[in-house]
C-alpha cells in the first residue's frame, strides 16, 4: 500500500482459495473498523482462517528432542487436559514423553486460548533418546486452530536419531545494504542442538518481497560450520531474508538502494506559512527550500503534529519537477483547537517504493 493512497478512511479486504474472507476491521489502528490515512498504516493486521484438515509435515529426531511440525497451527488445550494424542517408540519400545509447543502463541481474538505448530517431544525422565531410530504416531482427532481435525491417524515410520541444526548466526552484520545489481555475500554459521559447529547442514533461504535476489535458495555448511549466501538487489526498497536449517530459524533485514543514498539528515530549510485559520481548522503551507540538496528523484512528505498527536499531512510527489533554488510548497488543512505550537516533520521518500529513507527527517 503506497504512500500515494488518497487521504480518507480505508478498509483492506483479502480473499484466498481455502480461507475465509477477512478484512482489517480488527487492526489496532482501526477506528470503527476503518483505517485513517494519513498517517501511513504499516503491518496491517488481517486474520485469515483456513478450514483445511491439518497434517504432519515433518518429523526430526535428535538425542535431546524430537520435533513434529504440522501444516497448520494446532489447538494446545489437550496439553493441560493430560490426554496423549502423540506417542513415541524408541527402537520398538514405547517411551514416556513430555510434549510442549516450541512456538506457542495466544489467540489475539480469544485470550487464554493457545496454538502451536511445532511440537517438541522429550523423555519424561529427562534422559537422552538412545538408540538408532524413533517412531511417532499422532491421533487423527488433533485439531487445528480452526477446530478442523486431522481425520486420519499419522505414523512416521523409523526416523534416524542424529544431531539437528539448532542455531543459525549471520556473521559480521545484522543487516544488509546493497544497490540494484550489486552482489553481496552473507556469511552464515550453524550449530547443532548440542552447541557444536555443524558440517554439511542445509540452509534454506527465501526473501519476503523479492527486492533482493538470491543466487540460490539452498546452501550447505563446510567443515567449519559456515556457508556463504550470495544476494543482489533487484528493486529499491526493504526486504527480509528468512533462513532455516533443521529446527533453527533466523531473519536478516535488508535494504536495496536505487543508487543514491543520503546518509545525513535532509539538507533543506523548512518553514511554514499560515494561509487562514478559524474555529473549524487551520490551513497552512510547508515551505521546503534548498531542494537542490536532495537526490534527483523522490517525493517530499510533510506531516503536522501537536503534543505528539497527528494533525494532517501533504505530499509533494516528484522533486524532479523542481528547478534549482525553487521552493516546494505543500499545502495542508489541519484540525487544531485552542492554542499551542504545531510541529512540522518533513520526510524524503524513495521515488519508486514511496518508503521513507532512513535518516531523512527534518
Amino acid at each position: 500500500f503506497s504512500w500515494y493512497t488518497p487521504m480518507g478512511k480505508w478498509k483492506v479486504r483479502a480473499e484466498k482459495e481455502g480461507y475465509d474472507p477477512a478484512d482489517s476491521e480488527a487492526d489496532p489502528a482501526a477506528a470503527d473498523g476503518w483505517l485513517p490515512v494519513p498517517p501511513p498504516q504499516m503491518n496491517v493486521h488481517i486474520s485469515m482462517v483456513s478450514h483445511e484438515a491439518p497434517r504432519v509435515e515433518e518429523v526430526l529426531a535428535s538425542p535431546t528432542e524430537v520435533r513434529v511440525t504440522f501444516s497448520r497451527y494446532m489447538r494446545a488445550d489437550w496439553l493441560e487436559a493430560g490426554t496423549a494424542p502423540v506417542t513415541l517408540t524408541l527402537d520398538g519400545t514405547a517411551a514416556e514423553i513430555r510434549c510442549a509447543f516450541a512456538d506457542l502463541e495466544e489467540s489475539p481474538a480469544q485470550p487464554g486460548v493457545f496454538y502451536g505448530r511445532t511440537l517438541v517431544l522429550t523423555r519424561a525422565d529427562g534422559e537422552l533418546f538412545r538408540g538408532d531410530a524413533v517412531e511417532v504416531t499422532v491421533d487423527g482427532s488433533l485439531e487445528s486452530y480452526a477446530g478442523t481435525p486431522m481425520g486420519a491417524n499419522y505414523a512416521s515410520g523409523p526416523v534416524t536419531l542424529q544431531p539437528l541444526a539448532g542455531e543459525i548466526t549471520v556473521l559480521r552484520s545484522g543487516s544488509l545494504s546493497t544497490d540494484i545489481g550489486t552482489l553481496r555475500s552473507i556469511l552464515l554459521e550453524v550449530r547443532d542442538t548440542e552447541g557444536q559447529l555443524m558440517e554439511n547442514a542445509e540452509i534454506r533461504a527465501e526473501t519476503l518481497t523479492g527486492r533482493l535476489g538470491l543466487e540460490t535458495d539452498t546452501v550447505r555448511t563446510d567443515e567449519n560450520g559456515r556457508a556463504v549466501l550470495q544476494a543482489a538487489g533487484l528493486a529499491g526498497g526493504p526486504d527480509t531474508v528468512s533462513l532455516r536449517a533443521g529446527i533453527a530459524e533466523a531473519e536478516l533485514d535488508a535494504r536495496v538502494s536505487v543508487g543514491t543514498v543520503v546518509e545525513s539528515a535532509l539538507g533543506v530549510s523548512l518553514a511554514a506559512r499560515l494561509l487562514s485559520g478559524d474555529s473549524s481548522g487551520v490551513r497552512l503551507t510547508a515551505l521546503v527550500e534548498n531542494v537542490t540538496d536532495l537526490p534527483a528523484a523522490g517525493a517530499l512528505y510533510a506531516a503536522a503534529y501537536r503534543d505528539g498527536r497527528y494533525l494532517g499531512a501533504a505530499l509533494y510527489p516528484d522533486t524532479v519537477t523542481l528547478l534549482p533554488g525553487e521552493t516546494a510548497e505543500l499545502p495542508m488543512e489541519i484540525s487544531c483547537d485552542g492554542s499551542g505550537a504545531v510541529t512540522l516533520k518533513l520526510f524524503f521518500l524513495d521515488g519508486e517504493t514511496m518508503a521513507p529513507l532512513s535518516g531523512n527527517q527534518k
